[in-house]
């Protein structure tokens, strides 16, 4: 099995000639990473691959191959792993171009692709302002992707960002052919991109690298839905915004009654550079739970920055909004306040969305317990003669 934090794999992978591709970035790169496995699983490459998340193409985080293609999605780009080409979806500096953290991840990224001696090729997304502080400050030139700036492959939509996602994808000002996507979000696109130009540059067939895309089913940390005592509840990855803002849409076009988002950040998170952006994603809520049921904030109180969270979504519309401290209480206001019909979006980390399971069992365990029946009246038949 290969893991990320082994570079001596990557190794082997060189001696045994087997192309790598790595995908950077701060978010974007397991969808680029799993479009462009499944475009060369498509194109009968069997490619091996690595990525954090499953998509709904692969059953598997991880997959050695017999190809002679290797994508490997990297948290940390710090890693000698001897790419032969790179991939760098969005480079989100969340405090700024300046800023420690973001000089951090601009050095890191830079570092990647100058000390990585066998790479070809890096395919940057120059839509995103963190990829071209990026491109300023390497010493190479680039290949550009995007939808928004003259690059070298750029897509432009054909109509709005909802799916499916239709667009025609340019190599300079040649067309390269017309692509559908059946994800919504410009995002997506975008990834959609990155994954075109690599498997474009390497010599996929176009109708192949089409015919993958439309069949891309993204990954598996879209909601997961259940549906217990009535209620439909979906569980999401709350580790940035716009992943609660896809959720939350996604949950909506399902959702039939009420939505009820139930949220705790991760505790990884920058909480207090993204309080504002989560706020506003969960406008789209009637209801907001706001759980505190593993952390607190420093020089706080117990439930400070829940109170205040709390106070925002208040100040933006959000028409009920709750506090539960541990997950009993959690679950004790989910019961008093959901009714048949709703939708309940849970929404924070792995370990935050095991509460959903348990709400789910006390919903169905109150679903279960009906009233007693009254005694049934005796029916006047042949059977019942001579009673009385």
């Amino acid at each position: 099995m290969v893991k990320e934090h082994n570079p001596k794999i990557f190794d082997q992978l060189a001696k045994s000639g087997t192309r790598v591709v790595a995908v950077i970035g701060t978010h974007g790169r397991g969808t680029v990473t799993t479009m462009l496995a499944w475009i060369l699983e498509c194109a009968g490459e069997d490619p091996g691959f690595f990525v954090h998340a499953p998509s709904e193409n692969f059953d598997a985080e991880q997959r050695q191959g017999a190809g002679n293609w290797f994508i490997a999605e990297l948290v940390k780009p710090d890693l000698d792993i001897g790419a032969d080409y790179a991939v760098c979806s969005f480079l989100e500096l969340d405090e700024g171009l300046e800023s420690a953290s973001g000089a951090r991840l601009l050095e890191a990224a830079a570092r990647f692709l100058e000390s990585t001696p066998r790479l070809k090729e890096a395919f940057i997304n120059l839509d995103c302002l963190g990829n071209r502080e990026l491109v300023r400050r390497v010493a190479m030139r680039p290949t550009g992707y995007g939808l928004e700036h003259r690059t070298e492959f750029r897509g432009n939509l054909c109509g709005n960002d909802d799916a499916p996602l239709d667009f025609v994808a340019q190599h300079r000002d040649r067309e390269i052919g017309e692509f559908s996507l059946d994800l919504d979000g410009r995002h997506n696109a975008v990834n959609a991109m990155g994954a075109i130009a690599v498997a474009h540059r390497i010599g996929v067939a176009v109708p192949v690298i089409a015919q993958a895309l439309q069949s891309y089913r993204g990954l598996s940390r879209r909601p997961q839905v259940t549906r217990g005592g009535g209620v439909t509840l979906f569980k999401g990855d709350a580790s940035r915004p716009s992943a609660v803002i896809q959720i939350l849409d996604s949950a909506a076009r399902a959702a039939q009654g009420r939505m009820v988002g139930i949220f705790e950040p991760p505790p990884t998170v920058k909480f207090d550079a993204w309080s504002g952006e989560y706020a506003d994603a969960l406008t789209r809520c009637s209801q907001v739970l706001v759980a505190d049921t593993a952390r607190s904030r420093e020089g706080e109180g117990r439930d400070g920055w829940a109170q205040s969270f709390a106070d925002d979504l208040r100040d933006r519309g959000v028409d009920e909004v709750q506090l539960a401290t541990d997950g009993a209480s959690l679950t004790e206001r989910l019961l008093e306040l959901v009714i048949q019909g709703d939708s309940l979006v849970f929404l924070g980390d792995p370990r935050f969305l095991t509460q959903a399971d348990r709400v789910e069992a006390a919903l169905a365990a109150r679903a279960a317990r009906t009233p007693g029946e009254e005694e049934q009246p005796k029916l006047d038949s042949p059977l019942s003669e001579g009673d009385e």
